[in-house]
């Protein structure tokens, strides 16, 4: 049996049930056989054009009003991929090569995801775990009902060993450290620290990627954030880093108490942030600046851009929606401002820069997928 619409998605159609994707391939359908023809169908043409397009169709129950056709004839090239992709879904069977590419329509947001690394080298799956205690030899871990995993240190001497928790693309997690501190983990990053801080001068952790931290007080053992570029020094107080290796800028966002920066590289470079700044550490210069509106959008679950220009604005998408991005032609040069919930599905946010004339397909690949921008 060949390619065809099912009548449910006709009778979905019709009753204006259609998701954006079934409409736009029902209306490129209608596209394909517009010409000349007017802006309305009638029943019996609507049924034609429908019927021409494949080559077997189920029963549709058609309404007899009249349709308009909402797709101008300037966008059915862009409706193709979504064409393709539902072409695909309800086909009776379909045999791929290996390495064909396959388009499709949508990218799920990412979740709570992230992997323990004991000191011994095991590796738990936090997200699969189960709640309750997790077995381990090193220190008390518990996962509680809503997902956060708090290590509560043992009554065993002082111990150097180190455990660290990573986040794929894709991930975020919650994770509550032996002292206390909250630590908020986003997406491709990774928090090393020890299984207990006892017998430490500080309360040293090494992080890559981006966390949000809300340390619990100690004033005499003061908590230490290490990247590979900088040390940000604290007694207990909630701020952000924003320290991808991918970005060439490491981002400090203080909200509470005080915090101080010191290169890596040249310890004769360091600043003191207040509540409200933000620190932008590059090449071994350190400026103070007032914090964005959007450092901790993503703390609130909302993805936000202020003023942003397209790479470092795909390079969260990438991270976030883990999929790879291609760029076809020019890189635009245009600035973006845009807010979303990151609960929403990748095509949601495709949709209001595509407002802003970049275009974009989604390509399905063995490797994962692929997000082409073109300009």
């Amino acid at each position: 049996m060949g390619k065809q619409i099912p009548s449910e998605l006709l009778d979905k159609y019709l009753n204006g049930e259609c998701t954006p994707a079934e409409r736009a391939l029902v209306e490129y359908t209608l596209d394909q056989h517009a010409g000349d023809n007017p802006e309305v169908y009638t029943e019996n043409e609507l049924r034609d054009a429908i019927a021409s397009s494949w080559p077997v169709i189920e029963k549709a129950v058609y309404s007899k009003s009249r349709f308009r056709r909402m797709l101008p004839y300037t966008a059915a090239a862009a409706a193709v991929a979504l064409f393709v992709a539902f072409v695909y879904l309800f086909s009776e069977k379909q045999t791929l090569p290996p390495q064909t590419v396959q388009y499709i329509q949508d990218v799920a947001p990412g979740g709570n995801h992230a992997v323990l690394t004991l000191p011994n080298g095991k590796q738990i799956n936090l997200s699969q775990a189960n709640k309750g205690n997790i077995p381990n030899q090193f220190s008390t871990i518990e996962k509680r009902d809503d997902g956060e995993v708090v290590f509560t240190p043992s009554n065993a001497a002082a111990s150097s060993e180190m455990s660290s928790i990573t986040t794929p693309r894709g991930g975020q997690f919650i994770v509550q450290l032996p002292d206390g501190s909250k630590v908020w983990l986003n997406a491709a990053s990774s928090l090393k620290f020890p299984v207990d801080f006892k017998g430490f001068k500080n309360r040293l952790v090494e992080l890559t990627g981006e966390a949000y931290f809300e340390v619990a007080k100690n004033t005499s053992q003061p908590f230490i954030v290490e990247t590979p570029t900088q040390r940000v020094q604290v007694l207990g107080t909630h701020f952000n880093i924003n320290a991808y290796p991918e970005e060439q800028v490491v981002k400090t966002t203080l909200l509470e108490g005080a915090v101080r920066l010191f290169s890596t590289q040249l310890n004769t470079v360091s600043e003191t942030l207040k509540p409200g700044q933000m620190a932008y550490h590059q090449d071994n210069k350190i400026e103070v600046l007032p914090k964005e509106e959007n450092a901790i959008a993503w703390t609130e679950g909302k993805m936000k851009f202020s003023n942003v220009a397209l790479p470092p604005l795909m390079r969260e998408v990438s991270r976030w929606y883990n999929v790879t991005i291609k760029y076809e032609g020019p890189i635009s040069t245009e600035r973006f401002t845009a807010s979303i919930s990151r609960d929403s599905n990748l095509s949601e946010l495709l949709h209001i820069l595509e407002g802003m004339g970049i275009h974009f397909s989604i390509e399905q690949q063995p490797a994962g997928n692929v997000l082409i921008v073109k300009n």
